[in-house]
This record gives structure tokens, sequence and C-alpha cells, in this order.
């Protein structure tokens, strides 16, 4: 028998495999931008620990069998050397889509009870201590057996994969599968492993990025290619009029109604699922007290009363803001290259584009989707406002939206009399927890005693609201070049309190939300017909209109601005397609139905297309 690990068959190619599987951690670690601490360092261990364990599980049982047939041992070292391709691989793949694979049996050893269970103060400090000590034990012994070599060729592996088992076992103890309940979407039951306060905040798919490891689904991931998407559909003459007929194709541009305004500062403020019934103005059951500002600023600007959401839920609904398309799908948005309304508004005036939330940027990896897809300069989220903003007071999910609008003023500032496009995403009114930041002492009366805690979210959101329209205008922020918009990311979902405030009405996920354009250029949006039906998607290209450059070729809404445009919302929601335009409506169940026009066809397959003509 061989005394010696470095005649051990299976040992080089091991150590490469390990040597790859670092390098690649090191790699997609640096390309997302981490905050350094010791989540981060767990969450690291966790995924060279997913990545080795198969493979030295395999290469320990064949060493084992190589006492007598030494050709199990080769069997091993080559399965090695070709699993070393993939890390390289993932590299690759994770440079080009920022997604790591998709598959794992280590599915159950989920991200968040990984980062609650760390958290928790009555759990992280023994589960830390037990992971370093099994890291310490497997270390040692295998610094001594190489130093030591056994009279079997196979004892280093042996306590490599040995450690390796106990330490899988230990982090299934301290890292069960998570549990969910139904409501509209997943929400995460309260427990000692899944603390609410620390599920929502911080670095959410990053460390289920980092933690999954690079042979996280292998087989299974998607191509990321032009064969992947639908080729376009040309439509005939006939098609053609048939939607533009019904408002799915937007009507000719018109040159004479274009770019007369000639705005070069843009802020959106889009405040999270505020219903277009939650404004006193319109529905009685709210009190006064609690929406007064939004009332005053619909009655004295142009706003539309029948905006409706187009796309649900936060980035989907951005997503058909600002890049006037459905349904969202990054890969496809990527590869076709599309141009936001951020990215056309640089084209025309060389400014700065910001994108502020309060939430984490690393949420749903929603950081590289805001700058590709979005086509943002700069986000400056969770992470960036803890620099200027050291110890305010935060909810599970960030930052709140006084922080967020505080933040927004000094960019406005910082850029005075600049071009600028802004777009500040805010939270408080998230469902749950229906944030109020003043005290209910100091809340007026009607708005105290109310039941439901969405109205004292509302009476918040109208105050900061005031607040920042009051500073900006003291500051000479809102010039004649400028224009501010005031609309939501979608519409509330059911329960929480909405279907009590909103009464006697079907619930409809894609339900009005407001829409209100301030400026010392009013009569600029004077032909916005206020009652005329649009939705999300037309945004961007009202904007384009309003700041004077062509839209893009990939927008599938019309301006608000036109005359001809016809009065319809379109929208889409869990795989339903729906279309409306007050005397005729239509919901297609993509996955369920067949689609008997062909001109609708057509325009549900171009949706999906990888070109846009």
């Amino acid at each position: 028998m061989r005394s010696s690990w470095k005649n051990d068959l299976v040992f080089i190619p091991l150590a490469a495999l390990t040597l790859t599987i670092i390098a690649n951690a090191v790699f997609v670690t640096a390309l997302t931008e981490p905050v350094k601490d010791w989540k981060l360092f767990i969450a690291l261990v966790h995924g060279i620990i997913c990545d080795l364990f198969f493979p030295l599980l395999f290469a320990g049982c064949a060493n084992a069998l190589a006492y007598k047939y030494l050709l199990a041992e080769k069997i091993a070292g080559f399965v090695i050397i070709l699993l070393c391709l993939l890390p390289i691989t993932d590299m690759v793949y994770f440079k080009a889509t920022y997604e790591r694979f998709n598959w794992s049996v280590w599915h159950d050893l989920n991200w968040y009870a990984l980062k609650a269970t760390l958290l928790s103060s009555e759990t992280y400090v023994l589960c830390f201590i037990c992971i370093l000590s099994v890291i310490g034990v497997l270390l040692v012994n295998f610094y001594r057996a190489l130093k030591s070599p056994s009279q079997t060729s196979n004892l280093p592996l042996k306590n490599y994969v040995g450690h390796l088992i106990v330490m899988v076992v230990l982090l299934k103890l301290f890292f069960p599968v998570e549990l969910y309940q139904f409501d509209i979407e997943y929400y995460q039951i309260d427990s000692n492993f899944a603390p609410h306060k620390y599920r929502e905040i911080g670095q959410n798919n990053l460390l289920k990025t980092l933690a999954a490891g690079s042979f996280k689904g292998f087989l299974t991931f998607s191509v990321h290619g032009h064969s992947a998407f639908n080729s376009y559909a040309s439509y005939s003459q006939s098609e053609l009029e048939f939607l533009k007929k019904k408002g799915l194709l937007p009507p000719p541009a018109d040159a004479s109604q274009s770019g007369q305004a000639h705005f070069n500062r843009v802020i959106i403020l889009v405040f999270e699922a505020i219903a277009f019934e939650y404004l006193h103005h319109y529905n009685p059951a709210i009190p006064k007290e609690a929406t007064d500002f939004f009332d005053q600023l619909a009655a004295q600007y142009p706003a539309s009363k029948n905006f409706y959401t187009s796309a649900s839920p936060t980035i989907n609904g951005l997503y058909a803001l600002l890049n006037s398309r459905i349904p969202f799908l990054p890969k496809l948005a990527s590869f076709r290259h599309e141009k936001s309304l951020a990215s056309l508004f640089k084209e025309k005036y060389a400014g700065r584009s910001y994108f502020i939330r309060g939430v984490s940027k690393h949420y749903s990896n929603e950081h590289q989707i805001i700058k590709s897809v979005l086509g943002f300069d700069e986000l400056i989220a969770y992470e960036e406002l803890q620099e200027f903003y050291p110890d305010p007071p935060i909810t599970s999910w960030g930052f709140h939206d006084d922080i967020v609008l505080d933040h927004t003023l000094k960019i406005l500032a910082t850029e005075k009399n600049k071009p600028v496009f802004i777009v500040a995403s805010l939270i408080d009114q998230h469902q749950p927890p229906h944030y109020c930041g003043i005290p209910r002492e100091l809340l007026p009366k009607a708005i105290a005693a109310h039941p439901s805690p969405i109205v004292a979210s509302l009476f918040w959101a109208n105050h900061v609201l005031k607040n920042f329209v009051t500073k900006a205008t003291q500051a000479g922020l809102l010039d004649p070049h400028t224009l501010l918009v005031i609309t939501s990311d979608h519409y509330p979902f059911p329960g929480f309190g909405h279907q009590e405030l909103i009464k006697d009405v079907e619930y409809d996920p894609l339900g009005k939300i407001p829409l209100i354009f301030v400026s010392n250029s009013s009569e600029s949006c004077a032909l916005i017909n206020s009652n005329k039906m649009s939705c999300q998607l037309d945004l961007a290209p009202t904007i384009c209109q309003l700041t004077g450059f062509a839209e893009s070729e990939s927008f599938i809404g019309r301006s608000m601005l036109k005359p001809s445009a016809v009065s319809r919302k379109i929208g889409f929601y869990n795989n339903v397609l729906s279309w409306d335009n007050g005397e005729n409506s239509s919901k297609i169940d993509l996955a369920a139905e067949q689609i008997d026009n062909s001109a609708l066809q057509k325009w549900i397959n171009n949706l999906f297309a990888g070109q846009f003509q």
C-alpha cells in the first residue's frame, strides 16, 4: 500500500476542485458588491460546503473501494476533474445573468432560515461556534493526516469527508425547513428560526446566491439566448387597425404634440400600494385629514381619475411604469436591450439618473435589475443610506419614506439647475406593516380612532409628501423645467384592512392608483383627459412627450397627451392578460386558453418576442 498522500490519485484533482470552487465564490462575491460581515462569511462557507459535499462523498466511496480496485479511484479522479469545469461555467453564467443555477437537494436549507437563525439572539452564538468548531476540527485532522500519512492511502480523504458529513448534519439541525402560511402571497410564520424583523431587511437574495454554491441546478438552468424567446410576428394592415382601435398599439406619432415643455428634470415618487380609492376626494369613507394634501395636489394640478395598475408586485409595476412593457421578464428585457425611460432621458440630456429606496439593494437581486433593465446610473438603497443616516428608526423592510424623501431632496439640491431623472421608491404602506411615523397621541382624532391601520399609514404618506413638496418649493427645486410625478407601484392586495375600506366593490388586483403631475408649467399637461382610461404602460410615453424626446421602440403604451389615444387599460397578473375599455373587457389565461383572434394572438406572441419588429 502507498504510504504518502501524494500518491493518492484523487487528492490532486480534489485540491484543484476546491481551489476552483473558492475562486468562483470569490468572483461571485465581488460581482454582487456585498456588505462584508460575518453573515457573508457564513453564506460563503455554506456555498463551498454545498459544492464540495457530493464530490467528496463520491471520492471517499471510490477511495474505500480502491484497496483492491485501483480503477475506482481513477474514475473518481476523472469525475472530479470534470466537475472542476462546473464552477468555471458558473462564473460565466453568473457574469451574463447575475443568477446561479436553480435546483439542488439543498433547497430546504433555505437562505431565510440560514440568515434568520444566525441573526436570532437565542441561537446565533451557539450556531456560529458549532460551525467554526467543525471547520477547525476538520482542518486540524486533515493537516495531521498530511503530516503523518497513514498506512492506508485514503486517510486524508476519509477525514475530509467524515467531518464534512458532520457539518452537514449540524447545518440541517440548525437551519430547518422554512415554514409558510398562505394568503395572497407567502408570508413566513414568526418563529425562533424565522423572526419577522430579520426576514425582510438585509442582503436577502445575495446570501441565497452565495450560499447556494455553483453545483446548484446545473441540470436545469435556462439557455440565455435568442432561441429561448419567441420570434416577432408581423401584422397585416387589418390586424394593425384592429389593435390600434382596441388601444393595444399606440396611435401614430404626432410631431406637433411632442416636446413642447422641455422638462429636463423629472422626479417620480412611487408610493407603495396606494389605491385611488384611498383618497378622500374619491372615497368619503377615508377621513379628510388622511389625504388632504394628495387631494389638494389632485385639484390644483393635472391628475388622472382612471389610471390603472398594469403589473404587480413592486418590481413588475416599476417595469411597466418605466419600460412601458408587460410582462416583467428580466432576461428577455436584457436580451432585447430595451431602452427604459431613464436610458432615454440620459441619451437626450446627458443627465444623471438616480433610483432611491429604503430597502436593501440586494432584495431579490434587484440591484442588478434596476441598473441593467430599468437603466439607472445610480442606485441609492439601504446600504448607501446607512452612510448618511447612521441611526434612524427603521422597519423590518429598511429606512422609512421620510428618510428616502429627505435624501431625494439632497440629490435634487446637488443637481440643481442640471438635468436629472430621479425615481424614489417608497415602502411604508406595504401590507403589512402599514407604518406611521407619528405617535398615536399626536395624530388627529379621526385618524387615531380609525380601526384600519391603512388610514394612519395614509396620513403618514400624506405628511411626508407635503413635507417634501414644501421643502422643494422653498428651496427653488421645483422650477419651470422640473416635473414631479406622484403615483403608486401597484394596487393594494386584499386583506390587511383593504376590503373594509373599499366595500361593495369587486376586488381587482389591477385596480386604480393615483397619478398627479406637479409643475410650474402645468399647462404642459393640460391635454391630459382626467376621465380617459389609461394605465402604467402609458406613463413613460407621456413623460417622453413632456420632455421632448422620442419614445423607445419597445414601448407598448401611448402618451396620455394624445387626443387620439384610445380610452383603455391593459394589465398582466398571475399569467392572465386583461384588457378593458369601459364597454368591453377581456381576460385571457395564457396558460390555458386558445386565442382565436389572429391579431390578438400575434400581439401576445410579440410580448415575448426577442425583437420588436
